[in-house]
């Protein structure tokens, strides 16, 4: 009997792309968690805001756009949960509050306000997300007291 054939009869059929394309990726993220990108590095400060505002329709796309992509180089550098990174994640939106509190509100258009107000709400929004990840963490501790060796590892 051949090796192809399967118990009923039939040979078993090849990984279809979408096999393969799971596989990949699969692998891919296991790449990424056997080593970790993380640096002992701090975030870097955010821009004096006034400097990124403009004149045309909302003066605030470029402070929005700079946040977006600090806050993404920030997660992809300390990419483990941790107390590590839940402080460096605390002073990135502290700072960014700081700046955008430095801001002349008045100075803006109605799109400028009403992305400051928007800008402003998420990062008061994440600084909340982050207070109650870090009490959760505190909670479970006493559960799982392996936890922070666990995450020290990464």
């Amino acid at each position: 009997m051949s090796l192809l054939v399967s118990s009923h009869g039939r040979t078993p059929a090849r990984p279809g792309i979408a096999h393969t394309a799971v596989l990949a990726v699969g692998l891919l993220l296991m790449a990424g968690l056997v080593h970790p990108q993380a640096s002992s590095a701090q975030p870097a400060s955010p821009p004096a805001v006034d400097a990124l505002l403009r004149s045309d329709s909302s003066a605030m796309i470029p402070v929005v756009e700079r946040f977006a992509e600090d806050r993404a180089a920030l997660r992809r550098r300390c990419d483990a949960a941790g107390p590590e990174r839940w402080a460096r994640m605390r002073t990135f939106y502290t700072r960014w509050l700081d700046e955008l509190d430095a801001v002349r509100f008045d100075r803006l258009g109605v799109e400028g306000r009403i992305d400051h107000v928007l800008l402003q709400n998420e990062i008061q929004g994440a600084l909340h997300r982050l207070d109650r990840t870090e009490r959760r963490h505190a909670e479970m501790e006493r559960y799982l007291p392996f936890a922070s060796t666990i995450t020290s590892l990464y």
